[in-house]
């Protein structure tokens, strides 16, 4: 072969693997990012590229979560949660029953996930097409410590009884005894107990988030000291828990071991 015709053939090569790498770099550009993504078999590095190789972040798929936002919240990946909203995805983004990413990471506890969709102004009081909101949500799903979140937020504190937290249980997961005595002036039932999770009363709920001062308020009202749960008493919590000063609250109250 004459050196022109291996310098063509050269060029050509060259060429070719040029085109096929520029196609490589955008073969996810414009591509729904919900499309490319394989479940959990997806990592984290490879959502990445294809974020930022302009993957459409917008295009909903058909699923429980539609969009990658409301996905990755549910899924708790703070990662690729970081890297959509630095795209300026909406954070208020809904699907057709109205379920947002916020709603999404409630449902499922993912408390840092709630924090940072609330830190890029999520609307906490959107409602769904059932009227519940994220509040609600964490509540039904058995999580107070998101409820917690939520209500310190500014979430709406009457969108929590579809799962049986009362005014009361808020304020002693907040230890807010101002806001416990309001809630029990205004009728409150101190043995009132949660339906998911089940058997939750005000009491547990002090023992749970370690609030010693409205546990003693709580004491002082006579509460019934032994209501059970599914995770017990709250002389069993607190002994589980190993917080002897709760547990030696509760046992010169009267709670038996």
């Amino acid at each position: 072969m004459s050196p022109k015709r291996r310098l063509l053939l050269a060029s050509a090569v060259f060429s070719f693997i040029s085109l096929a790498a520029a196609r490589g770099e955008d073969d996810y550009a414009g591509k729904p990012l919900m499309s490319l993504i394989k479940s959990d078999r997806t990592k984290d590095d490879e959502v990445l590229n294809m974020i930022d190789d302009g993957a459409d972040l917008q295009t909903e798929s058909p699923g429980e979560y539609p969009l990658p936002l409301m996905y990755f919240a549910a899924r708790g990946n703070s990662v690729v949660v970081e890297a959509l909203l630095k795209k300026g995805v909406d954070v208020n983004a809904a699907s057709a029953n109205g379920i947002t990413p916020l709603i999404c990471a409630a449902q499922r506890g993912n408390d840092e996930i709630v924090q940072m969709l609330i830190a890029s102004q999520a609307d906490i009081n959107h409602v769904d097409s059932h009227k519940r909101s994220a509040i609600s949500h964490a509540a039904t799903n058995g999580h107070p410590e998101t409820v917690e979140i939520l209500a310190k937020a500014g979430g709406n504190p009457d969108d929590k009884y579809v799962g049986g937290y009362t005014d009361l249980m808020l304020a002693a997961i907040q230890g807010d005894i101002g806001a416990a005595e309001k809630a029990m002036a205004d009728g409150g039932d101190i043995n009132a107990a949660t339906r998911n999770p089940p058997g939750y009363t005000a009491l547990h709920l002090a023992v749970q988030f370690n609030k010693p001062e409205m546990l003693n308020w709580l004491l002082g009202k006579k509460p019934d000291l032994e209501p059970k749960s599914f995770n017990g008493t709250p002389l069993g919590m607190a002994q589980k828990m190993k917080n002897t000063d709760l547990a030696e609250q509760l046992i010169a109250a009267g709670a038996k071991e």
